[in-house]
């Protein structure tokens, strides 16, 4: 039994339009989530899956390409800090900080939004992470559920 834990943090976001179709938005948190000092096992070490710090931001600008067609252009990024996914914080058994960049540019239908045509990047900088890992030590090795990869594509949706 790891004990009680009292997490503390704060987040922020900001959205602005400084001009028409333009979107900007940015948010951060901060999370103080450590163990009491005074535990025996886990005193002092951060949380499991919980990053001290992460950002996200996004510009998306929406413009006319013709009377009856829209266009838009959007580019986001976001950040995670270290993450151990055990209460003992091994290093073996963590995720290093990393970014993530992602953008898309779609054409769809002026007012009634019908349809939409999506062209999409993720991952562009092809950051290799780890959304979770097992501490199978006892085992003798380790397994890892990895992030998403790089990926490229086309959707089109229809709202009826």
């Amino acid at each position: 039994n790891a004990g009680s834990t009292e997490p503390k943090g704060i987040e922020v976001e900001f959205t602005s339009r400084p001009i028409d179709g333009l979107d900007l938005v940015l948010s951060g948190a901060w999370m103080d989530g450590k163990f009491p000092s005074n535990n025996p096992d886990f005193g002092g070490n951060q949380l499991a899956n919980m990053p001290e710090l992460t950002f996200n931001a996004l510009s998306r600008y929406e413009f006319e390409l013709t009377q009856s067609l829209m266009a838009a252009v959007q580019l986001d990024a976001g950040y995670q800090s270290k993450v151990f996914f055990g209460a003992d914080n091994n290093a073996l058994v963590s995720q290093d900080a990393y970014w993530l960049l992602n953008a898309n540019f779609s054409i769809f239908s002026d007012a009634d939004h019908v349809w939409e045509l999506n062209v999409y990047g993720k991952n562009l900088t092809k950051e290799k992470y780890a959304n979770f890992v097992f501490n199978l030590a006892e085992l003798g090795f380790h397994t890892y559920s990895p992030g998403e990869r790089d990926s490229y594509g086309v959707t089109f949706n229809y709202n009826f």
